[in-house]
């Protein structure tokens, strides 16, 4: 894995949240999929959900809660404190990231902005520090647009064949899950292309 995404350590993330605003709104749930190099190519790795206690105060946007349909006080959510999961994920990732060579980690997602502005609201809340680039991210949803002309989560898998399921959608697991399959294609790809350049160069030499 060292150096396929340049200094940082790749991690794929979803965030459901109860509203647009990460300063009013909560994350409600939080995934990760990891991204494993195998033979030269890009594979899903682990992945794993925390069902996230909204914090004091947060509020509650209807339409949000309408699309994802998470019921945040139903008691058999077990959902824990977002300071301790905001902690064990760093302590997670920044073991991946050493022992794959990085100091720190990039969030990949679809419309990674979106989560990574979550992410850094939530560390800023607890005064943690985040095991993300505070900025930079890798962007499913850009990357789509560029190789399959499409920027929606659903029809750019649909392009690259990867299955979709409607009634499965807006869960932090499954959505992570289908994120990490997309960005593995598209990397997987583009590193096809680049080896059949190279060696189309090697032939006309």
């Amino acid at each position: 894995m060292n150096n396929i995404f340049g200094k940082y350590y790749p991690i794929v993330i979803d965030c459901e949240t109860s509203g647009l605003d990460p300063d009013r709104h909560a994350i409600l749930e939080v995934a990760y999929a990891c991204l494993d190099l195998e033979h030269g190519r890009l594979r899903v790795g682990s992945s794993e959900t925390f069902h996230v206690e909204p914090f004091e105060n947060a509020q509650f946007d209807p339409k949000s809660m309408e699309i994802h349909q998470i019921d945040h006080s139903h008691p058999l959510r077990f959902a824990e404190p977002e300071a301790i999961i905001l902690k064990n994920l760093a302590t997670f990732i920044l073991e991946k990231a050493k022992k794959a060579g990085y100091r720190r980690a990039i969030l990949v997602g679809h419309n990674a902005w979106f989560d990574l502005a979550f992410i850094n609201k939530a560390y800023q809340r607890h005064n943690l520090k985040s095991p993300f680039h505070q900025f930079t991210t890798c962007d499913t949803a850009t990357l789509s647009g560029f190789f399959l002309k499409e920027t929606v989560l659903a029809k750019a898998l649909y392009k690259a064949h990867i299955s979709y399921n409607p009634k499965e959608a807006h869960g932090a697991l499954y959505d992570v899950e289908q994120t990490a399959k997309l960005v593995c294609y598209l990397w997987n790809k583009l590193n096809q292309l680049q080896k059949q350049a190279n060696e189309n160069s090697l032939n006309r030499s």
